[in-house]
């Protein structure tokens, strides 16, 4: 199942130590021992650089302080921009495995939005979870009541895109005006102020003009393309060979060009002097991963032409060296062998030593496995970004892995205990849980709004009082019943993952059949038996040996010792 990186909360230990000032945790050095937890729910926070953890961590320890709590580094839970699902938040999803371990315990937040902005009933759900693991929640920003709770929990979602709106009206008005809404000037452009000085931000009255220390890279680039002299991929060679003996070539981003890189800059508008704003907008959406898993992801799409605001800008080649250079990159994709689909078996599965994936790629009419890292020039070697394992064929990785699954599934009873576990984890019992919680949180709120009708009736509400939290109610059922109907939707039920065993099963039994006629196997069939037994594949190249894990009993194996063809397996496997 893929899940999301865990943030990596190094850069805020010297924060933390300040905060500690010598005594090793946040809080009172004396206090009883508690959790901090801190989070960011907007992905535009983190593209302004404006992740407001620092903010969070500092009112953590104020509030830890106050209360005589103690948060020592170990006890600090952080999860950048993060998903709609609680699997999405990796710092979130560790600390409640935790729950058992920590009765008695305090989890301090800067306040309850910090639980989930996502989803009105996220906050109740887990509350709910600390008051049954006997856990104190404590809020930097404290409420009142548990109804407040969540209308404040909602009110901060509602404000957040009304400020998240407002930004967007106010981009929009600017491109219209005429001025560029970027906040972060494309390669070979910089901002300056009336007097020509370079400034990093973009106020009202700066100007968009052309970086000349760069745009000379640039012309060489639509040069080399547009005459056909190289192509993207040899382009990228060639500046990364430059970079590593001139620094003047240094990559827009990190310490390597890519070829995406290279193809992004000849295909952006802006160089030909039309910066193009409002191209793109974000939305959620429903995906099926690699795995058959459902996933609620944010997806960055283009908009119809139709609202895209032209804004002129200073042009760094002629109209038609842009128009000839994309062509030229369009010609040579259509002809280029790398456009080819091809499909790897083991796809998102293996991970190198050096901790990088490794991918499938086309090197001189052979299909390889290749650490991502490893792909970097061997310029960079030095600067040690480059992996020194060398690629390796998919038909004698695919080989040896296939032959091991094949020989797993002669065990009948090996088969239905990793396809028991496969559709009986945790993922489903939360969407359960979620579910009945949600339920129960409606009948919540039905009696709220009764007892708020009987606290009218009794003059302890007024009018305006009463119509506004009774407003506030009916807002967050229509909300929780939205969610209820969205769950519901996407979970299986006990018929489904039958259904759902049954298939897995019966492409089991097609495996079988073909090695009996031998036949070949479908790639989908493989594919899809290979990800139900596999978690995690490691390949060590040099060593000659990988290890693999999940369903299978974890197994390691010489790379040496399957060098032969493995007959009806191995010859699938070409195929």
């Amino acid at each position: 199942m893929s899940k999301k990186k865990k943030l990596d909360p190094s850069p805020f230990r010297p924060l933390f130590d300040k905060l500690a000032d010598g005594n090793g945790c946040l809080g009172s050095p004396t206090g009883k021992p508690a959790v901090g937890y801190a989070r960011v729910s907007s992905s535009m926070q983190a593209e302004e650089d404006a992740s407001g953890l620092p903010r969070q961590i500092e009112h953590i320890h104020e509030v830890a302080l106050k209360s005589g709590l103690r948060i020592n580094w170990d006890n600090l839970y952080l999860d950048d921009s993060s998903g709609f699902q609680f699997k999405d938040r990796p710092a979130l999803t560790e600390l409640r495995k935790q729950y058992k371990n920590l009765s008695g315990y305090s989890i301090v937040m800067e306040q309850i939005d910090r639980l989930s902005r996502d989803s009105v009933y996220h906050p109740g759900l887990l509350l709910e979870e600390m008051r049954e693991s006997n856990i104190t929640p404590v809020f930097w920003k404290s409420f009142s009541s548990q109804i407040e709770q969540v209308i404040m929990s909602t009110i901060a979602d509602i404000g957040m895109k009304d400020s998240i709106q407002r930004m967007r009206l106010g981009k929009i008005n600017k491109a219209k005006s005429g001025r560029v809404t970027t906040r972060v000037p494309s390669y070979g452009y910089h901002f300056v102020d009336s007097d020509g000085n370079t400034v990093r931000t973009p106020g009202k009255k700066a100007i968009y003009t052309i970086d000349e220390s760069r745009a000379f890279i640039v012309r060489l680039m639509f040069e080399m393309i547009s005459t056909g002299r190289m192509n993207a991929s040899g382009l990228t060679a060639e500046l990364n060979t430059r970079w590593s003996v001139d620094s003047r070539y240094q990559p827009p981003h990190g310490d390597v060009w890519h070829r995406t890189t290279v193809s992004g800059i000849i295909k952006n508008p802006v160089y030909k002097g039309e910066f193009m704003a409002q191209r793109f907008t974000r939305v959620k959406q429903n995906k099926v991963d690699k795995y058959g898993n459902s996933v609620t992801v944010e997806v960055r799409t283009i908009k119809p032409i139709s609202e895209w605001i032209s804004v002129p800008v200073p042009p760094t080649v002629t109209a038609e060296s842009w128009e000839l250079a994309n062509k030229t990159l369009t010609r040579n994709k259509t002809l280029s062998s790398r456009n080819a689909k091809r499909d790897y078996l083991l796809s998102g599965l293996m991970r190198c030593t050096c901790g990088e994936k490794w991918s499938g790629k086309v090197a001189k009419n052979r299909t390889v496995y290749q650490c991502i890292k490893q792909r970097r020039p061997a310029v960079l070697r030095n600067r040690g970004t480059h992996c020194d394992q060398s690629a390796i064929s998919c038909y004698k990785i695919d080989g040896i892995v296939w032959e091991i699954v094949t020989k797993f599934l002669l065990s009948p009873d090996s088969i239905t205990k990793a396809i028991d576990a496969k559709y009986s984890d945790e993922n489903v019992e939360q969407s359960e849980l979620q579910i009945r919680f949600l339920e129960e949180s409606l009948k919540k709120l039905t009696g709220d709004d009764t007892r708020l009708y009987s606290a009218y009736m009794a003059n302890i509400l007024s009018m305006e009082e009463y119509g506004e939290k009774r407003q506030g109610i009916a807002a967050i059922k229509s909300r929780l019943t939205a969610e209820l109907d969205a769950m519901k939707s996407s979970t299986l039920s006990s018929e489904q993952i039958e259904l759902e065993k049954a298939m897995v099963e019966s492409s089991i039994e097609n495996v079988r059949n073909f090695f009996d006629t031998g036949g070949n196997i479908p790639f989908h069939i493989k594919r899809k038996i290979v990800t139900l037994l596999i978690d995690e594949i490691l390949l060590d190249v040099r060593g000659g040996v990988l290890e693999i894990a999940g369903s299978i009993p974890t197994t390691k194996v010489s790379i040496d010792e399957y060098t032969r063809p493995f007959g009806s397996a191995a010859a699938a496997t070409k195929a």
